[in-house]
């Protein structure tokens, strides 16, 4: 059972998921923070459209980087068929 579990843990990276969600997470706040202040560069009359690009970038950025991860991740190994025991 510990075998199973920490080959799991290992082939789907909860731990280091949970990290880069948290850290896009703490970027899309501090970002929103920002437009909501009126900081800079949220403030100029086109804030909204700035916060919608701004926001894109971060998600195309992760989603790029964790399809990435997930490309040069070991892949478990496949079953093939039973081999006949005649």
């Amino acid at each position: 059972m510990v075998v199973v579990s920490a080959g799991l843990r290992q082939l789907f990276r909860w731990g280091e998921n949970w990290v880069r969600a948290s850290s896009v997470l703490m970027a899309l706040q501090g970002e929103l923070v920002n437009w909501s202040c009126g900081s800079a560069p949220y403030d100029g009359a086109d804030s909204s459209a700035v916060l919608a690009s701004r926001t894109e970038e971060l998600v195309r950025s992760e989603v790029g980087e964790w399809a990435e991860t997930r490309r040069l991740a070991p892949q478990p190994p496949v079953a093939g068929p039973p081999a006949s025991g005649g």
